[in-house]
């Protein structure tokens, strides 16, 4: 499993195509250099190592963990468009 290709799982039917301009919006403002250094950050203020291999573990772990966190963050997200 890459660590930067990995895709969630989705419901087989979805309602729309994802539109690339969007996609390459939300991309721009993903700030992957501030998960890296809060990753790094995490290990050090839990007595770990804060090496490549160590924050490589913790994202593959949030990784897994991602798709219950996004349908949570939607569902009690306020003003969204439908």
């Amino acid at each position: 499993m890459s660590a930067q290709s990995v895709e969630l799982a989705r419901p087989a039917a979805e309602a729309e195509e994802i539109s690339d301009k969007v996609l390459f919006e939300i991309s721009d403002w993903i700030d992957t250099e501030t998960l890296a250094r809060n990753i790094l950050s995490e290990l050090q203020w839990q007595g770990f190592k804060p090496t490549a291999e160590n924050a490589r573990e913790v994202w593959l772990s949030i990784l897994s963990d991602l798709g219950d966190i996004l349908s949570e963050g939607v569902k009690y997200a306020s003003g969204l468009e439908e």
